[in-house]
């Protein structure tokens, strides 16, 4: 039985998680919808509730920018980890709202964050 309150559309793009601030896992996103992702991370393990931040890297050829999202642990398997976004902010649903659009007409995500870097700097970290 699916218990997510929003549906997903499968992507693959590059994400990187942080644990405290430090990098902990270079992974593909391989579904994301409004309110988490699952991520292929390989075998790792963090607890039910673990908060991780989801680092998503602009593909701007000349300023590439990063951006980290809030998440916690919901599930793991030996796949990776469902993620749910922890952050419901509306300028980040915004940001993830148009990353679905644009993941769902073929363009990357480094458009989507590009077109919203005054949104997302707000309440995310931007390095």
């Amino acid at each position: 039985m699916e218990h997510r309150w929003s549906d997903r559309i499968f992507s693959s793009f590059d994400v990187l998680l942080f644990n405290n601030n430090i990098p902990v896992v270079e992974c593909k996103a391989s579904n994301i919808g409004l309110y988490g992702m699952f991520v292929k991370t390989g075998p790792v393990r963090y607890a039910r509730n673990s908060v991780l931040d989801v680092e998503i890297v602009t593909d701007a050829k000349k300023h590439p920018k990063k951006y980290r999202l809030p998440a916690y642990v919901v599930h793991q398997s030996k796949e990776g980890l469902g993620l749910a976004f922890k952050d419901d902010n509306p300028d980040v649903i915004g940001v993830i709202q148009n990353l679905i659009r644009n993941i769902s007409n073929n363009r990357s995500p480094g458009n989507l964050v590009r077109g919203n870097e005054d949104l997302i700097n707000k309440k995310s970290v931007a390095n």
